[in-house]
Parts: structure tokens; sequence; C-alpha cells
């Protein structure tokens, strides 16, 4: 009897072997997911990736491995046959190869597949092995756990970041064990994004015996280990934690041709592996080493380090495999100080920091003295204000004095001045204070050319006087200016060159303190909202958005890049000299210009912005057409403008916009007089207080005042014009000014230029905003924007005629309209939208009203991004009233109808209300039901398992069934003997 139950007991155990489950869950994961960019990056919301990290101490084939809730149409990502991933080391699968523009990652995928697709919204990631066992897993089949997108509402940094596991001892699906990256390393130069994609930041390994193997970096490294007869410095800790290896020289700021560089040393008497090591700066931009083992006593140096190095002040950390701070060192602080150009800062005998002007790359540390006195007094002298009028002798003198000062004293005074405590601090005196925003940051250099300095400018925006006693500006380590005291009038400007501290090239944070100590305003650059400029570029404040702007205009009106190129070519044409007692104008007459060209019309005193929207009219009274090529306004400060080879027809007129001339129209009165190309005064204005919104226009001979309750005529003059031609009012309106154009006509203007257009209105003021609409007709579409935003009732369809200046804004063509004109508004016409697929879709149908559709692939807070057939467009959800983009779920088919527009290259299409989108109900159902049925489990993966435990619990009962029916016979026919 015994012998029968062990073969049943035999029985059922086979059986319950060849039952098991087809998928099930692996006990104790080799291979987990360990970090998703299931947001994209700052380049492409497509640039998706997924890290494996092999968590074991032996390699693992993933050959014919997948991951299940990856892939586009509900397609596995399979993993190619031949892959192993090596102990402690990670597999990465990304969307981009690391040559596409789109792709932020600074290494190769191990993998690289179109069909990566993660939801934004029914996130769940399976990872099984190539015999179909579950390994790991992502996720719960709702929103992610953690990471984000840099436009999410909740993201205030506004940096994209990815989604790290911290725990592989509990299921990936439960929410705890995920967290948002908070260091970024494995991206190129300049992306912001959080993350570590291909390093092992996976801390809760507890078994990693070996350091990580990595694919990324391009650290140009050299181990040297000391010849017998060299003595090594052996540093003792200071900031190290226990560890052999430790931070021991550094260059940050090296000779012209050389490079920056950090040296490690070893101080144990055993080798260490550095694979998986790296060093971070300030920002927590990571090089990694991919260098084997440092002997003993040895060095090893890292040249160019990610990031780069400020050469004011920065934050150097070592970190091992695990991501662990072994060592830091902090310069440009009041312990060390930044090393001047050239010199390095190196370990002495004690481990303490000291500058050397010996470095020494690569071998023991040599530490010379540095007398930071000899500093000090070159920059004191630099600093010694020689006026533009003392001649060479009263130079000599002044250095010569400076030189006798004692070192001691100099040194003290140096540190007062760049101190943040000391400056502008004066027991005896009280300073006013100021509220935030009254002074704004404007425009700054932080990176010049050759021979060129850093400079700060700040402007006025208060509407009231401001004095700067006391006030001084900071960089990002409270190294301070003190700005020289002056009073700004409202709108004036303020250059301080060459800042305390200097300007980091790659990033920095200025700060703009009154004589109270307290915040007027902050600028951070160097993020992904606001970029650092370029060699010889500027960040200017442009229509209160920080932009680069290829040409810097120190104390002057900043101008949009696209503003630049005409400006800069009229400047280089005309010949200015000037000297104490008058102005000279020289130029080659080769032909008699009619002396026909006079003032007609100013606005001085805007109802918007003065620096945008002033203008004066010049109205050609002749019978032939005069180029303004040579002529000359200058106005009561004698500030000028030369103009350029425009050509006004008899007639006509031609409206100046003071961002083309730079002449500002004092609200109090001013004076001005346009000269002839020989130097001939052709006409005069004077004209006393403007009230705001009035123009001062030129009628029948007489100067009048219009716009104001009372006209009232001044004592202005107007000098008459040349024998040759007569005084006539030529309206600024008029139609014999200024023919009809296309819009395609007038998009292909330069800015800058006038026109006159005719239009369909596309988007009525408020439903993007008020001070802009949107026109079209049959070849093209534009934005119209008015700054006071004083539109006529208008709706869509109506037909509107009007004439404006043509500008660009992020990249977006516009046509500007005066504050105070007017626009003739006709019937309403049919509105003609086109349809298009998103192939179709380019700049030419920017401006225009259109209708598009496709897949819903990710949403933000305001952006959602549609793909269809491989192309992708983002739909910008910015109107009034507010469209939810709560409705665009992943998947669902949209069909949509907006005003296609451009910023900075992006192709948007903005809807202007609910009525725009439409959503294909049918097909968005269907795909809610696969993803319901995938996350819940009734779809083909977990289908699978269900028949294989049903199968093992048949199996099961039929034999239980087999067993009694032969068992119990016997035990009867026992029981009954």
């Amino acid at each position: 009897m015994m012998l029968f139950n062990k073969y049943w007991l035999a029985m059922v155990m086979l059986a319950t072997a060849v039952a098991l489950p087809i998928r099930t869950m692996a006990s104790t994961p080799t291979v987990v997911i360990s970090e998703v960019a299931w947001a994209g990056s700052s380049l492409s919301s497509s640039d998706e990736w997924i890290e494996l990290t092999n968590v074991s101490s032996d390699p693992v084939d993933l050959s014919s491995w997948y991951l299940s809730g990856g892939g586009s149409g509900g397609s596995d990502l399979v993993i190619p046959e031949g892959t192993s991933v090596e102990p402690h080391s990670t597999y990465l699968i990304a969307n981009y190869a690391q040559t596409h523009e789109n792709a932020a990652l600074l290494i190769d995928p191990h993998q690289v597949t179109a069909t990566l697709s993660l939801s934004n919204e029914g996130f769940a990631l399976h990872l099984y092995n190539s015999g179909g066992t579950e390994i790991d897993s992502a996720g719960d089949g709702g929103a992610p756990f953690a990471g984000g997108s840099g436009s999410t509402a909740d993201t205030s940094d506004g940096r994209y970041r990815s989604m790290v596991r911290v725990d592989v001892s509990v299921s990936g699906s439960n929410a705890s064990v995920w967290t948002d990256a908070t260091s970024s390393a494995g991206f190129k130069d300049a992306i912001e994004d959080l993350g570590t994609p291909g390093f092992v930041d996976v801390a809760f390994i507890e078994s990693v015996e070996e350091p990580v193997e990595e694919e990324e970096g391009e650290v140009l490294a050299e181990e040297v280990t000391p010849s017998e007869d060299e003595v090594v410095t052996e540093p003792t800790e200071s900031s190290t934690s226990a560890t052999s290896v430790i931070l021991n020289e550094f260059v940050s700021d090296p000779k012209e041709d050389g490079v920056e560089w950090i040296e490690l040393f070893n101080d144990s008497d055993t080798a260490t592996s550095l694979v998986g090591w790296s060093v971070t700066d300030e920002t927590g931009k990571a090089t990694l080493i991919e260098a084997g083992d440092i002997e003993a006593g040895a060095f090893f140096v890292i040249e160019k380090p990610a990031g780069k190095l400020n050469n004011d002040g920065d934050v150097i950390s070592l970190l091992n495999p695990e991501s662990n701070v072994v060592d830091t060192v902090t310069y440009g602080s009041e312990e060390l100080s930044a090393p001047p150009k050239g010199s390095a800062a190196a370990r002495d005998d004690s481990g303490t920091w000291v500058h050397t002007t010996e470095p020494t790359s690569g071998t023991t540390n040599i530490i010379s003295d540095v007398v930071a006195a000899e500093e000090d007094v070159v920059e004191t002298v630099e600093e010694v204000i020689v006026e533009e009028d003392a001649d060479d002798e009263d130079v000599e003198e002044t250095l010569a004095d400076q030189e006798d000062e004692s070192v001691s004293e100099e040194t003290e005074t140096n540190d007062e001045q760049t101190s943040i405590e000391d400056v502008g601090e004066e027991e005896a005196q009280t300073y006013d204070s100021y509220p935030v925003g009254s002074v704004v940051i404007s425009e700054f250099v932080s990176n010049p050319l050759e021979d060129d300095v850093e400079w700060i400018e700040l402007q006025n925006v208060s509407g009231a006087v401001v004095e700067t006693h006391g006030w001084k500006i900071t960089d990002a380590t409270d190294r301070a200016t003190a700005l020289q005291e002056a009073v700004l009038l409202d709108g004036e400007s303020l250059i301080i060159t060459k800042p305390k501290g200097q300007l980091n090239n790659d990033g920095d944070t200025i700060s703009l303190f009154d004589g109270t100590s307290a915040l007027i305003d902050s600028l951070t650059y160097g993020t992904g909202e606001v970029p650092a400029p370029a060699k010889g570029e500027s960040l200017a404040l442009i229509e209160g958005v920080m932009t680069i702007s290829p040409e810097p205009t120190p104390g002057t009106y900043n101008i949009a890049p696209q503003d630049q190129e005409e400006s800069t070519e009229t400047q280089e044409e005309s010949v200015e000299e000037e000297t104490a007692e008058e102005v000279v104008v020289e130029i080659e007459e080769t032909t008699q210009v009619p002396m026909t060209l006079n003032f007609s019309k100013l606005y001085p005193n805007t109802a918007g912005s003065d620096a945008e929207e002033e203008y004066m009219v010049i109205t050609n009274t002749g019978d032939e057409p005069v180029s303004l090529s040579g002529w000359v306004i200058e106005d009561g400060s004698t500030d000028r403008y030369t103009g350029t080879d425009l050509s006004i027809e008899a007639g006509d007129s031609l409206t100046l916009m003071r961002p083309v001339t730079k002449l500002a129209l004092n609200n109090a009165g001013d004076t001005l007089q346009l000269f002839a190309p020989d130097g001939t005064l052709v006409d005069q204005v004077t004209y006393g207080q403007a009230a705001q919104g009035a123009t001062y226009n030129f009628v029948d001979g007489t100067w009048i005042w219009s716009g104001q309750k009372t006209q009232t005529q001044t004592s202005s003059t107007s000098s008459a014009p040349s024998s040759s031609s007569s005084v006539v009012h030529v309206s600024y309106t008029s139609t014999n000014a200024m023919a009809t154009m296309s819009i395609a006509e007038a998009r292909a203007l330069k800015d800058d230029q006038q026109a006159k257009i005719s239009g369909m209105v596309t988007v009525v003021p408020g439903a993007f905003a008020s001070q802009y609409i949107y026109i079209q007709d049959e070849t093209g579409g534009i934005q119209v924007y008015k700054h006071d935003g004083q539109f006529p009732e208008l709706n869509v369809g109506d037909r509107i005629s009007f004439t404006g200046t043509l500008s660009t804004s992020y990249g977006e063509r516009r046509i500007k309209i005066a504050s105070g004109s007017e626009l003739d508004v006709a019937q309403a016409v049919a509105t003609f939208i086109p349809e298009l697929s998103l192939a179709e879709i380019n700049e030419s149908f920017v401006g225009q009203l259109v209708s598009t559709e496709g897949i819903v692939q990710s949403r933000a807070s305001n952006k959602v991004i549609l793909e269809d057939d491989g192309k992708e467009l983002v739909i910008y959800l910015n109107t009034s009233p507010a469209v939810s983009s709560e409705q665009f779920t992943y998947g669902s088919h949209v069909t949509i109808t907006g005003i296609l527009t451009s910023s900075n290259g992006e192709l948007r299409i903005r809807p202007r209300s609910q009525d725009d989108i439409t959503m294909n109900v049918e097909e968005e159902t269907e795909e809610i039901v696969t993803s319901a049925a995938y996350i819940s489990g009734s779809g083909d993966t977990d289908s699978q398992s269900q028949m294989g435990y049903l199968l093992l619990l048949t199996t099961m009962a039929a034999l239980g069934l087999l067993a009694l029916r032969h068992y119990y016979p016997q035990r009867k026919r026992q029981i009954a003997a």
C-alpha cells in the first residue's frame, strides 16, 4: 500500500511540474527595470528610454527576453539574440540613437527601436525571460509613480526627470520603490534633464562586490604611477569619508591651450577599481570614469570634466559606483579661494587644500607660494578710474600712488569690496527701499568676445526716479559688486562692467539688491528655460522674455534677433563724426536730391510701451520718389538716425518706429531736425508736453495735437520747405499712401517695413490674448499685434483692413498696429479651413487656421503630442476659457482645428476653444477597453497564466479522483475483514 502511495505522489508531483503556468513571477530577480524616462526629454517627448540592471554577480543572457507594455500598438520589445549583460551593469533601450538630433543621451543605447512607446497614463511594464517567466515589473497600469515632463505644472524647475528604482526587494508594481531622479549624468552638454541613463544608480544592491561597467563618457584620463625616487604627498582625510581614493589636485582656469583637469590619488596600499566611479560639479553634471584599477600610491587624471569647472567657484565631488559621495572640495570660498588662471588647487603634506603655481598633473604635488598680494595689487590697479581727459603723466602718477600703498591695506580694502556684508555698508547712511521689480536685469554678456568684457545692464521700469546709492549685484557664489551712485529716470539704464566674481559661461544666478539689501530682481541662466548665451551673444529682456541676442545692445533698446540684421547693415553704411562744437555729415553728392521730405506726424507719449510704440512719419510732398539714404534725423539731445535705402513715392508717407531710429521722443517736449544728404536743414519741429495717446499732426500748414480733449495750437514751428515743393497734408491712413497687398506678400517683407493688408478674422481678441488676433486670406495667415489691446468688436469671419509694421516674435511673423490706429471692419465672410495630414503641415501654413488628426502620444498640463504615421505635432492648450488636457488619453484618436503657430522653430496647433476638438469616441473606447484588459490581466499575457493554473488544478483533481477510486474499495474490504 505504501508503494502505491509513493507512486501516486510521484505522479502528482510530475503532473504539477508539467502543468505550471506558462508565465509566472520569478522569486528572485537577477535583472530589474531600474530607470524609465517615460516623459521623453527636453529635446523631444518621444526621446524615451528604459534601463535594465543586472543586480547579480554573474552575467545574464538576455537573448529573446522581452518587455510588454513598452511597444507601440501593444507590441512587445524583444531583446535580440546573443545579448548579455555583465554583473552589476546596465542595458539601455531607447527610441533614438545617440547621434539623432532628438536624442539627449550622451551614450549609445544598447538597443534602439522606433517601436518604444511608453504610456503617460496607463503605465505598466513587464519583463519576461525567453521562457515566458515574468522577471520584473514597473507601474500598476495607472499614472507613472515618479518622473515627469518639464512642462508639467508640478515641476518647479522645468526640468525633465526620469523614474528611478530604489528597491528590488519589493515588486516594481509598488509605488514605494520608485522616486524622481535628482541627479544628472549620461546626457549631452547643455541638457539639464535629471536622470542617470547607463549609470548603476540603484544603491539598494547590497550584493555588489565589483564596480559597475559603463558604456558612457568621453573622459580623457591616464593613470600615472610615480617613480621610486619621487616622494608622494599622501594627503590625510579632511572632507573625505573612509575611502582609499581621494581628490588630490585640480585646475579650473587653465592657461591658453590648456584644459581643465581633476586628479585622484590612491592613498592606500592596495589597488582600487575605478569602474563606475564619477566626479560631479555643483550643478550635478557627472563625468564617468572608465578606467580599471588605480594602483596603490598612483594618480589618475580626468581631463575636460563634463559641465566644466567654474573659474570663480564650484563644488567637485567624487562618487563611488553606488553614487555615494566619498570626497568633495569647495573652492571660491573663504576657506579656499578660486585658483588664479594657470594655477592649481592641491593638497599639501597635511592634506589641506592650498594654491600652487606649479600644477603637477599625474605626479607628486609641488606646493609653491602664491603671493596673494600681487593679485590684489593687479585687481586694485585695474579698478583705478582714469578720466578720459587725463594725460599720461596723470595716469602714471595715479598708478605710482596706488603702488606706494601697503599690500596689507590693499588686501583689506579689496576684501571689503568683495564681501557681500560690507558692500555699500555705511553706518551713518540710511537707504530708500524699493519694490520688487522696480529695476530689472534687462541684458548681460557672460561670455564676451576677445578684448571685450562682461557687463550687466539694469533698467528702471518703476515709472519713477530710482537712486542706486548702496545697491549691489551678486552672482551664484555671493560675490558682490557695488553699483555706482546714480539717479535713474524712468526707462533709463545703467551698465555694470566686469562684475566681481565673473559670470559663469555655462550658467549662473544674477541677483540685484537695493541699499536695504532687499532683493529687487534675480535671474538664473544656463537652464532649460533660460539658456546660457554663446560667446559674443547677450541674453536680453525682449517683450518680457529673456532672449538670446547675437548683437548685444548695452545702454540701448533691446531688439529681437530678427530685427537686428537690417539695423546693423544701416549702421555700417552711415559715417558719423562728432566734435565738441558741431556734427559734420560728409556724404558724396552724386545727384541733385529733391528737398521734399517733411515731418508730418509724431507720437511721443503712447498709450502702451513708448519703447516699442513711439513713431514719427515722414511725407514726400514732391512729384518724384525720394530715397531716404543719407538723410539724417536729429533730436534735441543730438542723437541721430541716418536713413537707409528706402524710397518714398511722391505723395506717400513712411512711418519710422522708435526701435528702428533709436530716437526717444521725450514726453515733456523735444525738437526734431531733418537734414538732407548734403547737410541742408530741410525741416524742423518743436513740441511741448505731450498727453498720453495724443499725436502731433501737420495739418494745412499748422501743427496740432489730436487724440486729446482739447486741441491746442502750440508755438512749435516747421521750417518752410524748399522752393521746389509745397506743404501738402497727407493723412497717415490715406488710401493713396500704400496699396493693399496679400498676406503672403506682407510676410515676405523685412521686419520694420510697412504693409497695408486685408484679411478674414480667424481668432478674436481674448481667445489667446487680449493684444493679438489672427487673420488670413487666400495666400496665408498672420498674427496681428496691438499693444494697447484696443480692438473693435470682432467676430470670426469679419474682414478687416489696416496698415501696420512687420516684425518677428519667437520665429513667427506678425504685423504690429500702432496704439490708437483704427481698423476698417467689413461684413463677415465664410471661413475656409484646409484639412491636412500631419505630414503635410509645415512652416508655410503658420498663421493659418487648419484642421488635422492623429493619435495622442503624451500630454502635459498645456501640451499634447499628436502622432500620425511617424509624424508628430504639438497641441498647445492656452485659451480663454481654458481647455483641459485631461480629455486627451494615451492612444485616443483626435481631430483638431486650430491656428498653426511657431515658437522658436517648434510648430504648434492652437485650438481656439473646446469646439475645435473632436474625440473619436469609437476608437477611443476600443483603445480604453484594450488597455483596461491589459492592465487587469485579461490580455493575452495573463490569459496564458490563467490557463496554466486551470490546467494544474484540473490535473490535480483528476489524479485525486483516480486515487480515491483505487484506494477506497481496498480500504472497505479491509474494514469488513
